[in-house]
């Protein structure tokens, strides 16, 4: 599996570009590095605080957890 640095390095190889971050209301980022039990707390967490439209939407990108 890709880590998401390589993946993103990989996107804007021959691409420069400047962000200005100017306001930030909520910040997640699905990363495939992290353990699943991490992305499952994660969700849990943007489930209590921001509510479950984002959750399911982040669950719909990372996937269901596996079996252990």
């Amino acid at each position: 599996m890709t880590s998401s640095r390589e993946r993103f390095a990989s996107l804007v190889e021959h691409v420069a570009f400047r962000v200005r971050v100017r306001e930030v209301h909520s910040v997640f980022k699905l990363s495939q590095d992290m353990p699943a039990d991490v992305r499952a707390r994660v969700r849990a967490r943007v489930r209590a605080d921001v509510g479950g439209e984002l959750a399911e939407l982040m669950l719909r990108y990372d996937g269901p957890p596996a079996p252990r």
